[in-house]
């Protein structure tokens, strides 16, 4: 009996890295896209090739990329290459990525200009344009259903959602609303003629926003709907522009710099004055990313706060532009600036020890 435990430990230590092995490779079978490659950088990999078509925003959000493309091809197709040249006003159509299958599915078919989209993985928020119901719309991925989100007058522009709330600005940038997609209920979060309130966010009941302020630069604003509260988070001379905010942290530009406040610090945080210029950041979790041209054309760069670390994330010829992130996942529109010309939809996630595999928050 003594003899057959003491053989235990080395069946044991056998058994156990062959098991570890075949489970490797068995989740390397399975793997969403964009798995591979060495622990510990980025992994790139393709959404969507669309050369010669018009792109209007991307977003990611909950194991979906979500884009905007001219209506010339069906979602996940390249546009033929006789088609008709490109004029102002083009349908548009959104698109959407699944992370875990690598499926495109096409999100809205529909005349009009359905563009900037932004999305939380469940609902996506985008501008309706070119039809007489323009304005904002909501629409839930799962059961398809549609919102056309009222507001009183003008017209609707700039939108984000989180959870069940869709946030946007008017046009006219005189007031931003927040809109209850469970409740159906429409609440304004602060209204101000003239004073350009602009790229409103949301997390939970907090809405950021940039406004025009008293130095002559746009601040960064915020206003909690749960408790009635207005917030100046930023209040410089330089204009402070398209802020975004994911858990407690919200970011910003500045100058050509990336900067954020820590709500639960209530510190300014500097993220890069890297020389050039430094614009359109976005934050998941720890995670910063922004579009920098530091090295001529612009790229994409990324920011861990939790280990103080800035990565280059491409290093392409071609302009990669307008980034979005959601965990251990980043996207961006890739185009040729030369010639003012989109090529597609790209992405990257970043790898860990366990088998190189990207682990994304669910």
């Amino acid at each position: 009996m003594n003899a057959r435990r003491n053989w235990l430990p080395v069946l044991g230590a056998i058994l156990l890295p062959l098991l570890l092995l075949s489970l490797q490779h068995l989740a390397l079978e399975r793997a969403s896209a964009g798995s591979g490659g060495q622990a510990g950088q980025w992994v790139h990999f393709p959404v969507a090739s669309t050369p010669g078509m018009l792109l209007a925003g991307v977003d990611v959000g909950w194991q979906r990329i979500v884009w905007a493309q001219e209506d010339v091809a069906p979602c996940g197709e390249v546009p033929p290459a006789n088609r008709a040249p490109a004029e102002p006003e083009l349908d548009h159509d959104l698109c959407a990525f699944d992370l875990r299958s690598g499926a495109v599915i096409s999100v809205t078919a529909d005349p009009g200009m359905n563009v900037w989209p932004r999305t939380d993985g469940n609902w996506s928020v985008f501008h309706v344009g070119g039809t007489a119901a323009g304005g904002t719309a909501a629409q839930q991925h799962v059961s398809g259903e549609r919102v056309l989100i009222p507001f009183p007058g003008g017209n609707s522009g700039q939108a984000n959602v989180q959870g069940d709330t869709a946030v946007f600005a008017t046009t006219s940038g005189s007031a931003i609303y927040a809109y209850d997609l469970a409740a159906r209920q429409l609440v304004t979060v602060t209204t101000d003629a003239g004073n350009g309130l602009a790229n409103p966010d949301v997390y939970g009941s907090l809405v950021v926003w940039q406004q025009a302020g008293g130095l002559g630069g746009s601040d960064i604003l915020a206003y909690d709907l749960a408790t009635n509260t207005p917030l100046t988070l930023s209040a410089r001379l330089e204009d402070e522009l398209t802020p975004r905010i994911d858990g407690h942290l919200v970011v910003w530009s500045a100058a050509g710099n990336i900067y954020g406040y820590d709500l639960q610090s209530s510190q300014r945080l500097t993220i890069t004055e890297a020389p050039e210029t430094q614009v359109y950041p976005a934050v998941s979790g720890q995670r910063i990313v922004w579009m920098d041209n530091r090295h001529g054309s612009w790229d994409v760069f990324a920011y861990d706060l939790a280990t103080q670390t800035e990565t280059r994330v491409t290093q392409a010829p071609t302009d990669e532009m307008y980034p979005a992130v959601w965990g251990d996942v980043i996207t961006w529109e890739t185009w040729q600036m030369a010639n003012q010309q989109a090529l597609g939809v790209d992405a990257a996630r970043w790898t860990t020890a366990f088998g190189f595999l990207p682990i994304v928050r669910h």
